[in-house]
């Protein structure tokens, strides 16, 4: 009897021929699983992002470095910084008026420093700062806080420049002026810089697309920042600088609400980014979809009656059909480009009217 109670207890333990874990086990297995993945994966984006901020350090390391050499170059006299801090080309006897050269690419280059380096203080430096001081707890949203940061001073300053000389330069900057005023071969001096700094800033943007982590939109955006930079050199080099000014002046307004609504998103505004998303997609529409419409409009339709074919490069003129059809291809591209994000805007729309909370337009998946 005492033998038989010992043995039975033993074979109790033991493991059945047909045992398996429950399926409650399954579950919990996999649901560890997934934690464990998803803290990788947080991990992850938090040391990419800890890379970024490493490499916009070294950046703007670079770039004072270099800026720091022209400076001191130029006050130490040496005729090589002179047309990195002095524009080029000015008209003798005029009162502020350029012409174009090769020599423009050095202020450009100046231009493109400038903002690398600050684009890196603003990164590295005071977004975080700012983020840190409004609450964003992990390295990856305070990156991605101070990316739109800096989006949105530099659309900001870009909008109010361009908005300045609008009014200032009625004779150039309006859809029939840009054209009886053509070609501007002598520009004033500050839609010169204007056209510069815009050359070096989508430049600069183009570059950072790859230092950036990508986004879903990561091929969309690099083929509208080439499309943008042609459309700047190209105007720039025919002299078609004024209704290229009329286009940016368009387009930048939308971009101060765009980097502002995602940075109140970060912040966990909900309702701020939702007012503002919404008046932004309003601006989305008449400045990039009414506004820009109008102007490919006026260069198809109306431009033709105000100023006359003529291509006459010795006296500045490159008024030819073909080349009116490659800068409508690239700005009809532009449009197309604009009417994929407007979709993205819209099934996000859908989504907050159904309930669903405002996500950021460009996912940040690979």
């Amino acid at each position: 009897m005492k033998r038989s109670s010992i043995t039975k207890p033993t074979k109790i333990l033991e493991k059945p021929q047909n045992y398996s874990i429950p399926e409650t086990n399954d579950r919990l297995l996999e649901s560890k699983a997934f934690s464990t993945a998803k803290t990788s994966a947080t991990q992850n984006l938090d040391s990419l992002s800890n890379q970024q901020i490493q490499n916009e350090v070294y950046l703007s390391r670079v770039s004072s470095v270099l800026l720091l050499s022209i400076y001191i170059s130029f006050i130490a006299g040496s005729p090589f910084a002179r047309p990195f801090l002095i524009l080029q080309n000015k008209v003798d006897n005029s009162e502020g008026f350029y012409t174009k050269s090769s020599n423009d690419i050095y202020f450009f280059f100046l231009l493109f420093i400038k903002l690398m380096f600050f684009r890196s203080f603003v990164t590295s430096r005071l977004g975080r700062f700012l983020a840190t001081s409004l609450g964003i707890k992990t390295a990856k949203t305070s990156l991605r806080f101070s990316e739109q940061l800096f989006g949105m001073i530099m659309a900001t300053a870009s909008f109010s420049f361009g908005l300045y000389l609008y009014i200032k330069y009625p004779q150039y900057l309006r859809l029939d002026t840009a054209w009886t005023s053509y070609p501007i071969i002598q520009m004033p001096y500050l839609m010169k810089v204007y056209y510069l700094y815009q050359s070096a800033f989508w430049s600069s943007a183009l570059f950072y697309m790859f230092i950036e982590k990508k986004r879903s939109d990561f091929s969309e955006m690099i083929l509208h920042h080439i499309v943008t930079i042609s459309l700047l050199v190209g105007s720039y080099y025919y002299n078609y600088s004024a209704i290229g000014i009329i286009i940016h002046i368009t387009m930048d307004f939308v971009d101060i609400f765009l980097p502002f609504t995602k940075m109140l998103k970060y912040l966990n505004y909900q309702l701020a980014c939702n007012v503002s998303f919404v008046f932004m997609a309003i601006t989305w529409v008449v400045s990039r979809h009414i506004v820009l419409l109008r102007i490919i409009y006026n260069i198809a339709f109306e431009a033709n009656s105000l100023t006359s074919y003529r291509y006459d490069p010795e006296n500045g003129f490159y008024a030819t059909r073909s080349i009116q059809y490659i800068f409508l291809t690239f700005l009809v591209l532009l449009q197309i480009l604009c009417y994929f994000w407007l979709y993205s805007m819209i099934i996000i729309i859908v989504s907050a009217i159904n309930g669903k909370v405002i996500e950021d337009i460009r996912s940040e998946e690979d």
